[in-house]
């Protein structure tokens, strides 16, 4: 069994809006081949319900781990950082991470992770 991927209020608050506005389903998180360092997480809004997704435990929000990505997410933290020009940035904590590229956008897995 997967440990949670752990959403703060503040980040389910800000993708229900999202969801809303859009009029979609809900949210899917992802981890990708990409990036300089090797993985780049990834999210994507949703029509309806999608096959092979782990539904996470929020009531309010419709929220999604894809089940190819649950190692890479287990031990993760999502929330919101506040950047300049009232900008919002999403932001993954996870402890399995190492390695960030420089411009923090891929992040490569512990060793021995995921292998």
């Amino acid at each position: 069994m997967m440990k949670q991927l752990n959403i703060s209020e503040s980040a389910r608050k800000h993708f229900k809006k999202i969801i809303d506005k859009k009029q979609c389903n809900g949210l899917v998180f992802k981890v990708k081949q990409a990036g300089c360092s090797g993985l780049k997480y990834d999210m994507e809004f949703v029509e309806d319900e999608p096959n092979g997704v782990i539904r996470l435990p929020y009531e309010e929000v419709n929220l999604y781990v894809d089940k190819s990505s649950q190692a890479y997410l287990s031990e993760t933290s999502v929330d919101l950082e506040q950047a300049s020009l009232g900008q919002t940035k999403v932001v993954f904590f996870n402890a399995q991470a190492q390695n960030a590229c420089g411009c923090g956008e891929s992040f490569n897995m512990k060793r021995g992770q995921n292998e």
